[in-house]
């Protein structure tokens, strides 16, 4: 199977570094592009990033036919990875990152003018009112991540031996699971929530505080819900998209819910403000440490105003994380507002030529 999409992509001409630009957006080269960096290399980035065994059932014969089958974001993971986000990004791995820009190349050639209206009519315009705020917080963030956060995570992987820094990736995910499992109980999903339970307390006692992920390893699924999506699940309404210090993109909806998310991790209720201070530092170190690899594929993709592209890909892995990946039929992601000039204003009706009435029973 591998051999024949091999001898398939050798084929076709593949466009290397294709750019997210207007109308030249070229679903078929991004594929091209995503299929050429994961050839040879999932195995390799999956050992190195941790990737859940959850992920590793992705295997190659599958994304790669994902892939050449111009999936859409309904039917591909949707998780961003986002560089000024350091401290509540998701598992970080170039696989999933690639497979998004994939799916953000295609969706828009593939539904085109069909796409339903109705979908994602919240968040159909820019709905960005703080726009001049979340610019100048967006450029905090990367400026912060570009000359402290990025360099201390370098140095961190180089020091650190993989197997420390494996344990120490899960011990910061045990610490995240109740939380995962109140949300899922709180979004009805009660044998979910069981599931999450016995995954703390399986890698709490046999993983010796969650070093190790027993619970994986006997075939206990990790999941990932928070409050902003069990709000979402309630029919409550993103609102304005908003940038936060630090924690990057987010919403008035998820930037609630990441506060009520805090108050179910351990940590913030340890007494000793010195060790709690510690934790979050290392767990921050920790996430971006995993997130190193995805830069330059991100900036790749970003085009001239990376704002609009993390905006827009930010929005879409919520609806789909929402919707749980399926049948989430986002938005498409609009080509246009990667243009350097606006296009130019349609025609007025007046100036279009009559269109002659459709004859009875027609």
């Amino acid at each position: 199977m591998l051999q024949k999409i091999a001898d398939d992509r050798r084929a076709a001409p593949i466009i290397r570094k294709p750019a997210l630009r207007g109308a030249d957006v070229d679903g078929a080269a991004m594929v091209g592009y995503c299929a050429d960096v994961l050839d040879g290399a999932w195995e390799v980035e999956a050992d190195r990033a941790g990737v859940d065994p959850g992920y590793r059932a992705l295997h190659r014969s599958m994304i790669f036919a994902s892939l050449r089958d111009h999936a859409s974001v309904g039917e591909l993971p949707t998780l961003v990875l986002m560089r000024p986000r350091p401290l509540i990004a998701l598992l970080p791995i170039r696989l999933v990152l690639c497979l998004t820009l994939a799916a953000c190349a295609t969706t828009g050639q593939r539904t085109g003018g069909d796409a339903d209206p109705s979908v994602g009519e919240e968040t159909a315009g820019s709905n960005d009112p703080l726009e001049p705020f979340n610019r100048a917080m967006y450029s905090f963030n990367d400026t912060l991540d570009r000359y402290l956060l990025k360099p201390v995570a370098t140095g961190y992987r180089a020091v650190v031996p993989t197997p420390v820094r494996k344990s120490v990736s899960n011990f910061f995910s045990n610490l995240r699971e109740p939380a995962v499992m109140i949300n899922s109980a709180l979004q009805g999903k009660f044998t979910q929530a069981a599931s999450d339970l016995s995954r703390f307390l399986m890698n709490t006692t046999f993983g010796i505080y969650g070093l190790f992920d027993v619970a994986t390893a006997i075939g206990i699924e990790r999941h990932n819900e928070d409050f902003g999506q069990t709000l979402g699940t309630w029919g409550v309404g993103e609102g304005p998209y908003l940038v936060l210090p630090i924690f990057g993109p987010s919403n008035f909806r998820d930037g609630t819910g990441l506060y009520v998310d805090n108050e179910a991790y351990p940590v913030e209720h340890m007494d000793d403000r010195s060790t709690r201070s510690k934790l979050r530092i290392g767990e921050a170190i920790d996430i971006r440490a995993r997130l190193l690899d995805a830069g330059d594929i991100l900036d790749q993709a970003a085009g001239d105003d990376p704002y609009l592209f993390v905006r827009e890909a930010y929005r879409q892995r919520r609806r789909s994380l929402i919707n749980d990946g399926a049948n989430a039929a986002p938005a498409p992601l609009d080509p246009s507002i990667f243009d350097e000039e606006k296009p130019s204003p349609k025609p007025a009706d007046s100036d279009r030529p009559a269109t002659p009435a459709a004859a009875p029973g027609s």
